[in-house]
């Protein structure tokens, strides 16, 4: 199955979705945080209405403060995800904050995700550091090298923003949690780019998910970056984040399982983990690897 945002910020693991969606839906990440006594901001680089329904607005307008760079998908937005720097400086400070940053990140067309200055890769360089292979001993043609080397641009400038994200908050007591909710296959082992259902395969499923904690986090709460270092290599679908979001941060609330909580010791790293209804270790786990 493909997780969407709406999903990981709420408890709507698959199983649930499956036998009684509206179990999860009481809850979210906003409202829960909220309830915490954090003041909540939500700032979108993507659209708010969209094909895909306004799940991610509904969301954003349950938080104190939602900005949106961009009203309505095109797929044409020119709007660059460091603008949500820029909005992040313009806010005034709460003692207590929560942000949710929604960056446009490497969304299709690839090209229209970063500026001039990010041209770090060209077809050229595919070739000479042999980043051009299909498939066994087929090679790119200029078209497919042409749209690989900006989507390598689009990774290049997001890990920018978000390296930029993360210095904002070092001086702080903060901790910024980063994750995709899909991957994107580019030319990685047959003639397709993008990513769908239909044709599911692990580039489309697997996703970064990183944690970064400030000094001032380290020194006050140890505990918190202990239970990062004992996790970082278990496997994990995001369709828990809540569970785990919440779990780490030692927030008690109603339908939090720990069990699916990877920061937990009662983890079930056994768990199934589905994408396209497809066993992901079983069946695509391998496709497409050397």
């Amino acid at each position: 199955m493909l997780i969407q945002i709406q999903q990981f910020l709420k408890f709507l693991h698959f199983q649930i979705m499956k036998i009684a969606p509206s179990l999860g839906l009481n809850k979210n990440i906003v409202n829960i945080m909220s309830e915490g006594g954090y003041y909540t901001y939500w700032i979108s680089n993507q659209e708010s209405v969209s094909t895909l329904g306004n799940a991610p607005e509904s969301m954003a307008r349950l938080s104190n403060k939602a900005i949106f760079l961009d009203n309505f998908f095109t797929g044409q937005t020119l709007a660059r995800d460091e603008q949500i720097l820029e909005e992040l400086k313009k806010l005034s400070h709460k003692e207590k904050e929560f942000h949710i940053l929604h960056l446009q990140g490497t969304h299709m067309e690839y090209a229209k995700r970063y500026s001039k200055v990010f041209e770090k890769f060209s077809i050229k360089d595919l070739k000479e550091n042999c980043l051009d292979n299909l498939n066994g001993s087929a090679k790119l043609n200029d078209r497919q090298a042409k749209i690989k080397s900006h989507y390598l641009n689009a990774i290049y400038y997001n890990d920018f923003v978000v390296s930029e994200i993360c210095n904002y908050f070092k001086d702080e007591e903060a901790i910024v949690f980063y994750l995709s909710d899909h991957g994107d296959e580019v030319y990685d082992f047959r003639d397709f780019f993008g990513y769908t259902e239909t044709i599911g395969s692990r580039y489309m499923a697997e996703i970064p998910f990183m944690i970064f904690t400030s000094d001032k986090l380290k020194q006050n709460h140890p505990d918190i970056i202990n239970k990062i270092k004992k996790a970082q290599n278990l496997l994990f679908m995001s369709d828990d984040f809540l569970h785990a979001f919440l779990d780490l941060l030692g927030l008690d609330v109603e339908d939090l399982e720990n069990n699916r909580s990877l920061f937990s010791d009662n983890y079930n790293k056994d768990r199934i983990r589905l994408f396209a209804n497809k066993n992901y270790d079983e069946e695509l786990k391998l496709c497409g690897s050397d």
